[in-house]
């Protein structure tokens, strides 16, 4: 219901910024997603308003769009992105280290039971 305001008042503010703006959308697909699959009427709107403010390029703003679920974007979203950058799965290695590395970063009991939950899978 809020989501039209909000996007009006980050727009604006990326018209009046002195140095532009960098706009940050992680998981997009929640209201960028196909109108094709939508039926909810505030994330159309939304969708629609976004598309209004991004139909031609600006020095006033840059978008990154974060996502998992790039099939769900809506195509008018979809052409307006000149570069896509996928950032694929790690290899079991280094998910393994990666996970390593969050253990002991955690406190001695939660990382013990991490370490538990990992030895049993």
């Amino acid at each position: 219901e809020e989501v039209v305001p909000e996007l009006r008042r980050v727009f604006a503010w990326a018209r009046r910024s002195l140095r532009g703006l960098l706009i940050f959308i992680d998981e997009a697909e929640a209201f960028l997603c196909s109108r094709s699959n939508q039926s909810n009427a505030y994330v159309q709107a939304a969708l629609s308003f976004f598309l209004a403010q991004t139909g031609s390029s600006s020095s006033r703003f840059q978008l990154i769009l974060a996502t998992n679920r790039v099939q769900d974007l809506d195509p008018a979203i979809l052409s307006r992105v000149p570069l896509r950058i996928e950032f694929g799965r790690p290899d079991a290695q280094l998910l393994e280290q990666q996970v390593q590395d969050r253990v002991g970063r955690l406190e001695p009991v939660a990382g013990e039971r991490l370490s538990q939950l990992l030895k049993e899978k």
